[in-house]
């Protein structure tokens, strides 16, 4: 039984591009222009009650910021379609074109079009393509952050349709079955992921075994689940269980590592969630 609704916002991973400052080049001022609409979105998105997640219902102010950030992430994403052909390579000239497909990976997905995002993810298997390391990251996590988005309405749904929650959380697992969390995992493991993008990898992961497990535990609770409906997701439970305690751990680690309020606030949230 589900008994409350999850909604995690990840922090806003801000898209840092360096770029001369005395380039008078139209590309990377254009490029400058376009990260700068991102920013404005991602600080406004930061500031919609801090945490990382929320049990409440959005507030009038919130919504005012989430819309107008919605204005911004539009406002971005028609500056970086607006690329000519001999912007682009102008960008690939001056190694610029991988903080590109960021970005534009990184707004599309906020904006919800992922046709949009996983054009860019095939896009930057180009090996010719120059990516730092947390840029090659947020590109590896993207296709497991739709998963996650495109499974929560179902697991949401689960939570205020109880006549419905065997259908929904069914759907939102087999959604996630189909998530590569193997790579969010990678990008996790990988010692020169910077911190920020670790903690928004593991948030992933923990919201996909999260889904995984309150499936497992709706199979149990429903009266109308035989035998072999629930043994079919007990791997998938005690693999998503075992998977959720190795990150949470984890966490642990980076929380007396930084001392920082925002990953007090978000291990506290899932070791409580756990210990359900």
């Amino acid at each position: 039984m589900i008994t409350s609704k999850i909604r995690l916002n990840f922090s806003v991973l801000l898209t840092v591009i360096l770029i001369f400052s005395f380039c008078g080049c139209k590309s990377i001022n254009k490029l400058r222009s376009a990260q700068d609409s991102f920013n404005q979105a991602a600080e406004l998105n930061n500031q919609q009650n801090f945490g990382s997640i929320s049990f409440e219902g959005i507030s009038v102010t919130d919504l005012a910021k989430q819309n107008e950030s919605a204005l911004l992430y539009q406002e971005t994403n028609q500056i970086l379609n607006d690329f000519s052909e001999k912007e682009r390579e102008d960008l690939k000239k001056n190694n610029l074109y991988g903080n590109y497909l960021v970005l534009k990976g990184l707004t599309n997905w906020k904006l919800e079009n992922y046709d949009a995002v996983y054009k860019v993810v095939a896009e930057a298997a180009d090996k010719e393509i120059n990516f730092t390391t947390r840029d090659k990251g947020i590109i590896q996590i993207m296709p497991a952050l739709i998963a996650v988005e495109e499974a929560k309405p179902f697991y949401q749904n689960a939570s205020e349709q109880h006549d419905k929650n065997c259908f929904n959380l069914n759907k939102a697992m087999s959604i996630i079955k189909d998530a590569p969390l193997g790579d969010v995992e990678k990008v996790i493991s990988n010692t020169a992921t910077p911190a920020n993008l670790r903690l928004y990898a593991i948030q992933c992961n923990l919201l996909a075994h999260h889904y995984r497990i309150e499936a497992y535990r709706s199979a149990k609770d429903d009266l109308s689940s035989n035998e072999k409906c629930i043994k079919k997701r007990t791997s998938s439970y005690d693999q998503s269980r075992q998977k959720t305690l190795d990150l949470i751990s984890l966490l642990e680690k980076m929380k007396k590592k930084s001392q920082s309020e925002e990953l007090t606030t978000i291990y506290n949230y899932w070791r409580s969630v756990t210990d359900k």
